[in-house]
């Protein structure tokens, strides 16, 4: 502790077994073992920042977040709504705000500096100012919004439970729906070099869409699950 610090106390109010110490031990990593009489405890120094904002989320969990190059982030949760962090402050942004839902499943900020929020019912806005809107095509997303991706063309693709959608310049370009994709709830979208997009779906597989040419995956072409929630894409094209 630093001089003239406060004190830290530890008890079972916060992390220790029992509040009976009955032996310690300092070993050659700095870490604190502590004999106690509900058992064997260890105090080490955290490496993790916990960030909290001053309501807790209001007890909901948080679903997605970005951090943007000026190092502030972007955090949706299910059913708190919106929160921004920027050097230690926080604020919320929900229905006075003009989010029509407080589930934010997706958040994603385009190169150009536009902010995407995607809901779970209440479609898809975006930050005009200090509200959420959903200017023209966007008001026509219903299905809920559970992941974003921009491509290197600017271009804005909306993963939803209900298919996939390319938008641009305002307009909704293109769409792949259950009439062309088998269990199409695609939650992930990813890029590789080559141009193609990947799309992973719950229970669809494994989408690609490449030279206007889309194509599905399944367990029976090979992958050991139809559940593919997560892509990463290396430089060299794996």
């Amino acid at each position: 502790l630093a001089p003239g610090a406060e004190p830290l106390h530890f008890a079972r109010t916060n992390g220790l077994s029992h509040d009976w110490v009955r032996s310690l031990c300092e070993d050659r990593e700095g870490n604190l073992w502590v004999g106690t009489g509900g058992g064997l405890d260890v105090l080490r120094q955290r490496k993790v920042e916990m960030l909290n904002p001053p309501d807790d989320w209001q007890g909901r969990a948080v679903l997605s977040f970005i951090v943007r190059p000026q190092g502030d982030s972007w955090i949706g949760t299910e059913g708190a709504g919106l929160y921004h962090y920027r050097a230690g402050q926080w604020a919320s942004f929900n229905e006075n705000s003009g989010l029509s839902n407080l589930f934010v499943w997706s958040v994603l900020e385009t190169r150009r500096g536009a902010l995407f929020v995607g809901t779970w019912g209440g479609g898809l806005m975006v930050k005009q100012g200090d509200r959420f809107e959903s200017p023209g095509d966007l008001s026509q997303i219903t299905a809920p919004v559970v992941a974003l991706y921009e491509g290197k063309q600017g271009e804005l693709w909306i993963g939803t439970t209900a298919g996939l959608q390319r938008y641009e310049a305002g307009k909704i370009t293109w769409s792949a729906g259950k009439e062309e994709l088998a269990s199409p709830d695609v939650r992930t979208i990813a890029e590789t070099p080559d141009g193609a997009l990947w799309f992973g779906m719950v229970g669809g597989g494994l989408g690609r869409l490449k030279a206007g040419v889309l194509q599905q995956f399944r367990k029976q072409d090979g992958l050991s699950s139809d559940f593919v929630l997560a892509l990463y894409p290396e430089a060299d094209g794996t």
